[in-house]
């Protein structure tokens, strides 16, 4: 199976009115966010967690072509002090501004894509971190939803190893699974949601179709100009670092982070990491 096709359509292309289209994947630990985004690049970009030991602590970019960015975070669940550390990082991407000449468009991430681990049965833990968290930091219609390891779904029983994919038996478990799953997500945010799909970043099945799903049900209402947009040269800090087209120069930039302990050590110390965060998108 090959992974997703990093040559757009032009119509696909159309749909981004401002790339890149930046993809946040969150879920909790074990969900396979790291090995979607591996599957997704085709490559080992991403490092790969097991068990109980999660790879990813810090929330990081990867550009899988010039109009789509995905950004792994750290997964949830696995204890209330981790999750409150975690959680601070995500609201703080969620609410972060993109820049570009100057005027705001905008928060940074345009969907969030929940990756739901399709072999638990108790989805308790997911479903109270959406309403806690991920609702209150961006709005609903930017928000999907992904079952993975559709291969486990059922213990691995009636999944197709030759072919990769679910037999007969095990699509209409699934099937029964996205609507279960849709419901009981809708009755705890009260709230209604995109139908989510399924898939098997391992096995990458339906891998290809996992981007295009998140196309398919792109609002396109993404990074619009601000009330509050301004051209002046006061808007042009540190915050333009989080575009894609990197229009400020090293130079500018870098005057900035000079300029940050002048304002306060703890001000300056955000922005030197700030600082470091832009240089990793580069």
């Amino acid at each position: 199976m090959m992974s997703f096709q990093k040559n757009m359509t032009e119509n696909e292309q159309n749909k981004i009115q401002i790339p890149p289209l930046d993809i946040m994947l969150v879920g909790v630990t074990g969900a396979g966010k790291s090995t979607t985004i591996n599957a997704l690049l085709g490559d080992n970009a991403a490092k790969i967690g097991y068990g109980v030991y999660p790879e990813t602590k810090e929330i990081k970019a990867y550009k899988l072509n010039d109009y789509i960015r995905l950004w792994d975070t750290p997964g949830l669940g696995d204890s209330p002090e981790e999750d409150e550390r975690h959680l601070k990082k995500i609201s703080s991407y969620l609410n972060r501004p993109f820049m570009k000449d100057g005027i705001r468009y905008g928060n940074l991430i345009d969907i969030v894509l929940f990756v739901i681990d399709g072999s638990r049965r108790d989805l308790g833990v997911t479903y109270s971190l959406l309403n806690d968290t991920i609702f209150k930091n961006i709005e609903s219609n930017k928000v999907l939803f992904a079952i993975n390891q559709a291969d486990m779904a059922m213990k691995g029983h009636h999944w197709d190893d030759s072919s990769a994919k679910p037999d007969e038996t095990l699509s209409v478990f699934l099937d029964n699974q996205i609507d279960s799953v849709k419901r009981r997500i809708e009755e705890v945010i009260h709230q209604e949601i995109r139908r989510p799909m399924c898939y098997s970043a391992s096995n990458k099945y339906n891998i290809d179709c996992l981007v295009n799903y998140v196309l398919e049900n792109y609002s396109g209402q993404r990074k619009t100009v601000s009330s509050s947009a301004t051209s002046d040269s006061s808007s042009r800090n540190l915050t333009s670092s989080y575009q894609s087209s990197n229009d400020d120069s090293i130079g500018d930039v870098i005057g900035n982070v000079v300029a940050a302990p002048l304002n306060g050590v703890a001000w300056g110390l955000e922005k030197v990491a700030d600082f470091f965060d832009w240089l990793s998108l580069l």
